[in-house]
């Protein structure tokens, strides 16, 4: 994952086949175009230098 400089690495997405009646809840969240997004501080270090630019919201999305 971008923001934690790869220290937590994204889950895949899985679901099980139910016999039983299920709600979905989806949740959306994003980044205001115009932030600077980077790495969380406590994520980098001099072991383990930024692997990603800072960009801002908007490039992210692209």
């Amino acid at each position: 994952m971008r923001q934690t400089n790869d220290f937590f690495i994204s889950t895949v997405h899985k679901v099980q086949k139910s016999d039983t009646e299920r709600y979905s809840a989806p949740l959306f969240w994003g980044f205001d175009r115009g932030k600077l997004l980077g790495p969380v501080a406590t994520c980098v270090s001099e072991d383990n230098p930024m692997k990603y630019p800072v960009v801002t919201g908007g490039e992210y999305y692209r």
